[in-house]
């Protein structure tokens, strides 16, 4: 069974200056409220270290796999709880171009596993607040900068 989060901001900066704010993980703990640490490397088949911080649910620590890379575009990781089948989610964030000072994020997690069905409500509702949260920060940093 698969269920998807998504969530979408337009940002008014261009679709390259939002890139390199979204990749720069170094800097997440002075502005992103729900990735509040990312470390490693943005290349696929590496592993990262992540932090976040789910509304209503708390700190959770994870260590995904980059899975795409595409140069201000695209990039998603695949995490998994326990092993695979029981709770995976892969969580991407894509930019579109809208005009050459504002673009389009979507920010989203496909979500499968049998565990998925039983956690739904919950997970989809705090998922999507994180989600936004971030978004919203993003778009904060990206603005205020530009």
């Amino acid at each position: 069974m698969l269920r998807e989060v998504r969530t979408d901001v337009v940002i008014n900066a261009s679709k390259e200056f939002v890139w390199e704010t979204l990749t720069r993980f170094e800097d997440y703990p002075s502005w992103n409220p729900f990735a509040t640490s990312i470390e490693g490397n943005l290349i696929v088949g590496e592993n990262l270290a992540v932090t976040i911080n789910v509304p209503n649910q708390g700190i959770m620590k994870f260590s995904p796999r980059i899975i795409d890379v595409k140069h201000n575009v695209r990039f998603a990781w695949q995490g998994k709880v326990l092993v695979k089948g029981v709770f995976d989610g892969e969580h991407s964030f894509e930019l579109e171009s809208i005009s050459d000072t504002q673009c389009r994020l979507v920010h989203r997690e496909v979500f499968s596993g049998f565990l998925v069905a039983m956690m739904w409500k919950k997970l989809s509702n705090n998922t999507h607040e994180g989600f936004s949260h971030m978004n919203q920060a993003l778009k904060l940093k990206c603005e205020g900068a530009a």
